[in-house]
């Protein structure tokens, strides 16, 4: 696949899924996505794992920890469940998302809330 090919498809895969929030599909598979994005699901895979270095679980991964990331951050998460972020989030299970948040970030999701808690105001 040609650089120019990788760039296009990069693109649109960065900002339609994080811009509709398909990621937090917990059922979300190789195939649904490259449907999404309009690409067969083999260059998808191709695209993700050259030119973004990843896998695809481990990609959806970072958009969903991204996603939470966000939502501990606003002064309403002090009233929402962690659990019940990482589900709207997409995660399947408590382990999978904790495992998965502490090795993108390094600190558990309380940890993360604590220090990056915006006050109000």
């Amino acid at each position: 696949m040609k650089v120019q090919c990788y760039e296009i498809i990069l693109k649109a895969f960065h900002t339609r899924p994080f811009q509709e929030k398909i990621f937090k599909s917990p059922t979300l598979n190789a195939a649904q996505l490259a449907k999404e994005v309009g690409i067969p699901t083999y260059q998808l895979s191709q695209v993700i794992n050259i030119g973004l270095g990843s896998s695809f679980f481990e990609l959806l991964s970072s958009y969903r920890i991204e996603y939470v990331k966000h939502l501990l951050k606003q002064k309403t998460s002090e009233e929402k469940n962690i659990i019940d972020m990482a589900y709207e989030a997409g995660f399947n299970s408590k382990s999978a998302f904790n495992t998965a948040f502490k090795r993108y970030t390094g600190m558990t999701p309380s940890q993360y809330q604590e220090e990056h808690l915006q006050p109000s105001g």
